[in-house]
């Protein structure tokens, strides 16, 4: 039996078997490299280093993170040999710990291998508010 790789409805030819999109896909796996690194493992935060095509993000992930409320904490510190070298910042919900109920907050990603929390309130930058939990996924580009 032949193998059919074009059909003819109507005058319309459609391509049975699309060697070329098949040919295109390979060129595409061969082009797109993938690199993970792991920087932070908590049960409740994670943070990988991902590189795609020698472009790097963060990629970040809070499930019930605890803070103690301290406004501009550092979090977390972690191993920064990527290159960044400017802050870089991600919204987070903060829900409190009494379940009094919710904020917005950013996370400030230092240079120096830190993350500092600073909830959205009159006075962001200095002083506490209640104990809180910290939810929330971010995915952001730190260099090329």
């Amino acid at each position: 039996m032949a193998d059919v790789k074009i059909v003819d409805i109507d005058g319309e030819q459609w391509n049975m078997k699309d060697q070329e999109a098949r040919t295109k896909i390979a060129v595409l796996e061969e082009k797109t490299t993938t690199k993970v690194t792991n920087k932070i493992n908590q049960s409740n935060f994670k943070m990988d280093l991902v590189e795609i095509n020698d472009e790097k993000f963060l990629q970040l992930h809070f499930t019930g993170f605890p803070w103690s409320g301290t406004i501009g904490e550092i979090i977390a510190t972690f191993v920064q040999d990527f290159g960044l070298d400017t802050i870089v910042r991600c919204l987070v919900a903060l829900d409190f710990s009494d379940n009094s109920g919710r904020i917005s907050g950013g996370l400030d990603i230092l240079e120096d291998g830190t993350i500092h929390v600073y909830p959205h309130t009159e006075n962001q930058f200095s002083g506490s508010i209640k104990p809180c939990v910290i939810y929330g996924d971010a995915f952001i580009r730190v260099a090329h």
